[in-house]
């Protein structure tokens, strides 16, 4: 369980790293809910463990602020449903943090 945890925060990361190096257009232009792939730098055999969904809404109406979640569920090894989910929000002008949420 600890190794899954840590293995999923490690994937979290990376798809919040991910979205830190797109601009305003590419990240307005990502679709509201998507799954997103796990980088190629993880074992492949891992993949099909875990689900990974993308959530981007504007923060607010008329403010250039999008909330981006993004949120992993597997089951473990003694069958128990995980989530472990992370939250931020990018701006136009590039301000934005994350804090963990787990589910």
């Amino acid at each position: 369980t600890s190794r899954d945890q840590t293995m999923v925060g490690q994937i979290l990361q990376s798809e919040i790293e991910t979205l830190r190096l797109m601009t305003w257009h590419e990240i307005s232009d990502l679709p509201e809910t998507e799954a997103f792939q796990i980088e190629t730098e993880f074992d492949q055999t891992i993949g099909d463990r875990f689900t990974c969904i993308r959530r981007i809404e504007d923060a607010r109406p008329g403010v250039e602020i999008k909330t981006v979640v993004l949120e992993v569920t597997w089951t473990t090894t003694n069958g128990a449903h995980r989530e472990l989910a992370y939250e931020t929000r990018i701006a136009r002008n590039g301000i934005n943090d994350y804090y963990y949420r787990s589910l």
